[in-house]
């Protein structure tokens, strides 16, 4: 007779029916524990959405003589990079002496470098990782975005939406549409609308033809009597010019 373990979440104590879906969870450290470490299981559904609300933080231990054992802190990475004055924290870190397993510092060998993951290459820029990310590894996942996010995909990681505020503060990217649109620029009130402008002109002024025309040549007015000198200059009626007839 053939026998099959069923495995229950921790998280929600709900069965998980296929053995593939089943997450071993390790937590290491936790303001509930003594300081040993300890495990569960959960569902891979239950945990797929844990990676958003992760957060860039520095773990250090703190070695000295008056604390035995060693003093461990949690604090937020980019608080902790400010410690660091006299060069940034990611050079000081890339050129720091790793420690061994039994906790005794050894150097590191110059070819170890050449074995840490350079993020700020388009083979690895946008995956997960500890520390903060560099600007060169954000240029390059803001100006190819689609290329990391089919990487990203195809690895089973988590994809890049610039919608996010947490990811959009990561990687640089500028604000989101909805945030902006509708957003005009102040108005000067004092500014009339262009139809307005143009219906403000007086359209009673004289036009420069009218006001460029001799007086001479303008046209006595309608029943208007003339003058001696309008007399003079202008042409005789020929009604008016005829001698009466005689008798």
């Amino acid at each position: 007779m053939a026998r099959k373990t069923i495995h229950f979440s921790d998280l929600s104590s709900q069965p998980i029916l296929d053995d593939a879906d089943v997450v071993r969870v390790v937590v290491i450290d936790h303001p509930a524990l003594d300081g040993a470490a300890v495990e569960f299981e959960a569902a891979a559904s239950e945990l797929t959405d844990i990676d958003k609300d992760a957060l860039d933080v520095a773990v250090i231990e703190l070695h000295t003589a008056a604390e035995q054992p060693p003093r461990r802190v949690v604090l937020d990475a980019a608080t902790f990079d400010k410690l660091a004055v006299a060069q940034p924290m990611d050079e000081l870190l890339n050129s720091a002496t790793p420690v061994r397993p039994n906790g005794r510092a050894e150097r590191a060998p110059a070819s170890r470098a050449a074995d840490r993951v350079n993020y700020a290459t388009l083979e690895h820029a946008g995956a997960p990782h500890r520390g903060k990310v560099t600007e060169a590894e954000a240029q390059l996942v803001r100006a190819n975005l689609d290329t990391v996010n089919a990487r990203l995909a195809a690895a089973g990681q988590r994809t890049i939406d610039p919608a996010d505020p947490t990811t959009r503060d990561r990687y640089g990217f500028g604000p989101a549409e909805d945030e902006t649109s509708g957003i005009d620029g102040p108005k000067d009130s004092a500014t009339p609308p262009a139809h307005q402008t143009v219906s403000s002109v007086d359209t009673t002024a004289p036009t420069a033809t009218a006001s460029t025309q001799p007086a001479s040549a303008a046209r006595p007015a309608a029943g208007r009597r003339r003058s001696p000198a309008d007399s003079t200059t202008s042409t005789p009626d020929p009604a008016s010019t005829q001698q009466p007839a005689s008798t």
